[in-house]
């Protein structure tokens, strides 16, 4: 699909919201992916699928055999969209609960969105195809001349969201899509344009010193449209708009955030979005995230106190379902081990096999980042000093690059004098390793505990440094 990109989108209100309630089913199923590769003999033989909803990040892999099959399963909890990823094409497919869709494509023409799909419920995916073709909907360019106002850049949003609903508007008249297709498209252009507030914001604050606040404060792009979880974008939106809304914006929970106290920053949102958001699944979402979040002795006290408020059982069901796991001797963590076992890469499996037999019995932060990501190469400093802050310390530092060419991998090691383990993942690997840790983005840090648990599949970043340095520190300790 051309241009295809997974849009992390912001929005920071600062009134409660005051639209419709709308309500939206939530069924727990699985949807399976099956589909065929044509010229891929000289391709990557992985295929990377990619999402959110309202649980989490769907991120996975599945293995082209030799005749060019492939096959994957993927959780869901209502209707949506799931990208497709391969070379440099994809592919966006509608899927429900208990699905079965079969994709076929050329190794070769993907980028030019040509493939068929096929199966139990294939007409939406077939428009969304259609309608990529008809139209590229990710070719605007915001204004960003260094006169213009907030009042101004919002609305030449709302003007070019015009545009774009009279193309869409085309292409109903033309292709009589269905009713299914038309719903989704309509909310995946209004939170495709409310990413553009982001860029908004980072353009004018690049260093992150205030929060404008003013750029998100209108009706555009709501918080409680229960109806746009079909669009995968809307999972992201709601999720970043509750931590930086209800956490990176408010000085004492950030403050109680940093000072490790997660109970008492956590119970501070939870008590602020019950008061101030509108009751419906998209609060019960903001609800679970909060909970899921929190770990130990904090999550169990926390659902306890706030469980009830979460409205969704299906959203209960999972909460609860982790609670229980908690109670199992022995299925608190998962470890290195597990990793190595269940790998699909010989790669992978004598890498997780290095680490644990070198860094045995040693604490392992985990630094997963590529050359081409900004973020990653402006942690470097702060990692080194890290590093040098632990030397003495039985804590390794690995760091795995993914995504990138190996001659600037091995660049930017030598010119910025990188620290500790240095691997390097090729594409086929990267995908594979994604698939397996399903993390979201670049930087990820992890933290592996000195029985090889895998205890944060999202630990704070060396530039948080007293954090990271009190989290490393406490479990030093134990």
């Amino acid at each position: 699909m051309k241009n295809i990109i997974l849009i992390a989108v912001l929005s920071v209100l600062v009134s409660c919201s005051t639209s419709e309630k709308k309500e939206l089913k939530l069924e727990r199923g699985i949807a399976i992916v099956k589909g065929k590769v044509h010229n891929f003999e000289n391709a990557s033989k992985v295929i990377s699928f990619s999402g959110s909803n309202v649980v989490g990040d769907i991120s996975q892999t599945a293995i082209i055999d030799s005749l060019g099959n492939f096959r994957t399963e993927i959780e869901l909890f209502h209707p949506q969209n799931v990208t497709l990823y391969y070379e440099n094409g994809g592919a966006y497919l509608y899927l429900k609960p208990n699905d079965s869709l079969f994709i076929e494509f050329d190794s070769n023409s993907l980028e030019q969105d040509m493939y068929e799909v096929s199966g139990s419920n294939p007409s939406t995916s077939k428009y969304i195809r259609d309608f990529f073709q008809f139209h590229n909907p990710y070719s605007y360019e915001p204004n960003f001349k260094d006169s213009i106002s907030v009042d101004e850049y919002l609305s030449d949003l709302e003007q070019q969201m015009s545009i774009e609903d009279s193309v869409l508007h085309e292409f109903i008249k033309q292709y009589n899509p269905t009713e299914e297709f038309m719903h989704w498209a309509k909310k995946n252009m209004k939170y495709t344009f409310a990413n553009y507030r982001l860029l908004y914001f980072y353009h004018f604050d690049p260093n992150h010193k205030q929060y404008k606040t003013e750029i998100f404060d209108n009706d555009l792009f709501p918080v409680d449209d229960d109806s746009a979880f079909v669009e995968d974008g809307y999972n992201s939106y709601l999720n970043i708009y509750l931590w930086t809304y209800y956490l990176q914006i408010d000085s004492v929970t950030i403050e109680l955030y940093k000072e490790n106290d997660y109970f008492s920053a956590y119970s501070r949102i939870l008590d602020k979005v019950i008061k101030c958001e509108k009751q419906g699944l998209s609060r019960d979402v903001m609800l679970f995230h909060v909970l899921n979040q929190s770990a130990g002795e904090d999550f169990v006290s926390l659902f306890s106190n706030y469980g009830k408020r979460v409205d969704n059982q299906v959203l209960v069901n999972i909460l609860q379902e982790k609670k229980y796991n908690m109670g199992k001797q022995g299925n608190e963590r998962e470890t290195i081990l597990d990793l190595k076992l269940n790998t699909k890469s010989e790669t992978i499996k004598k890498f997780w096999k290095t680490i644990s037999s070198k860094h045995k019995n040693k604490i392992i932060y985990i630094d997963i980042w590529t050359t081409w990501c900004a973020p990653c190469l402006g942690e470097i400093p702060h990692a080194i000093d890290l590093h040098n802050y632990f030397e003495e310390k039985p804590i390794a530092f690995v760091n795995l690059c993914l995504a990138s060419k190996k001659d600037d991998w091995k660049k930017t090691i030598t010119q910025n004098h990188i620290k500790g383990d240095n691997y390097f993942f090729n594409k086929d690997e990267t995908a594979l390793l994604r698939g397996e840790l399903k993390f979201a983005g670049y930087p990820t840090y992890m933290i592996i505990d000195k029985n090889g648990g895998l205890i944060d599949k999202n630990a704070p970043r060396p530039s948080s440094d007293d954090e990271i340095k009190n989290i490393l520190n406490t479990l030093l300790d134990k």
